[in-house]
């Protein structure tokens, strides 16, 4: 596993919790300007046994919440939304961040695989409507094993659609007939854990 130097945007990240199944997260916004350096992250759906794939992160949900007030998409990403979630209109997507900060990160960045860097909707932490403090890996294990479920319905935060926060422009790339997989070398690679 190569070791994570750096996170960015549209990072989607897996680690093995303490139930023996790996769980996916993914970074929505970064805070590289100026110190503290921390990272925002938003929890899917995802619990697989074996290593998730792009394929696995497209057909996942994510934990946010339709909400009017914040950054203000573009139209053609609105229809998207909407098409995909048609219940939110007139809302917009927003997420529930989990931050971490970048100290913090590096110390147990060890557990964390980087599954690739997708292109997603910029601003969704701007229509979330809340966030934890989750620099502690202890704390994200205990969140996502024993009451993610519970914990986010009292946050009033529902399951949305992953790919309808994918960029538009991925869906086109992402035809490749091999499942999702950007190459028939990543497939084999997964599948065959090399």
């Amino acid at each position: 596993m190569n070791k994570i130097k750096d996170i960015n945007f549209g990072d989607f990240l897996s680690f093995k919790a303490s139930d023996g199944f790996y769980r996916v997260l993914f970074c929505s916004s970064v805070q590289k300007s100026r110190s503290p350096y921390y990272f925002n992250f938003s929890a899917t759906t995802i619990r697989t046994k074996e290593k998730p794939t792009i394929a696995d992160i497209r057909n996942s949900k994510y934990y946010g919440k339709g909400n009017r007030n914040g950054h203000r998409f573009e139209e053609n990403e609105l229809e998207k939304i909407w098409k995909f979630h048609p219940e939110i209109k007139p809302n917009y997507l927003g997420t529930y961040e989990l931050l971490i900060t970048r100290k913090d990160f590096m110390s147990f960045r060890e557990k964390f695989e980087l599954i690739s860097n997708l292109p997603i909707l910029e601003n969704l932490n701007q229509n979330g409507s809340g966030g934890m403090n989750a620099s502690d890996l202890n704390v994200l294990d205990d969140l996502f094993v024993n009451r993610i479920e519970i914990f986010m319905k009292e946050q009033n935060q529902k399951k949305y659609l992953t790919e309808a926060i994918l960029k538009m422009e991925y869906k086109i790339k992402a035809r490749t007939g091999n499942n999702g997989y950007n190459s028939l070398w990543q497939r084999a690679k997964t599948m065959f854990n090399l």
